[in-house]
């Protein structure tokens, strides 16, 4: 996410431009991922048939794959927060032994 940063000096037009570019660079690699590692749908003849056809697979392969990398995003991002309790619990017991031991200290 730190390219993300240079968009933080952008706004109207200039970051919208930014953003297309985002989204047209997300397509082809979308596409060039449905097209080469599933190959199945794409078509040699140019028959209005076969071509809606291999339209209609074509979209049905970038939503599966959109829907893969939504689910990667949402599940990474549950990952990060469950990472950050786990040193937060540490340090919460550490305090919280520091605190027993200074009231038993002064018992």
């Amino acid at each position: 996410m730190v390219e993300q940063g240079t968009h933080l000096e952008y706004s109207g037009r200039a970051l919208a431009l930014i953003e297309w570019a985002d989204a047209m660079r997300l397509t082809f690699a979308l596409s060039l991922l449905a097209n080469l590692a599933l190959p199945w749908g794409v078509t040699t003849a140019e028959t209005p048939p076969r071509l809606l056809l291999a339209f209609v697979i074509y979209l049905a392969k970038l939503g599966g794959l959109l829907f893969v990398l939504a689910f990667w995003e949402v599940t990474r991002g549950k990952a990060r927060l469950r990472a950050i309790a786990n040193p937060l619990m540490v340090a919460m017991g550490v305090l919280l032994f520091a605190a027993v031991s200074l009231v038993v200290r002064e018992f």
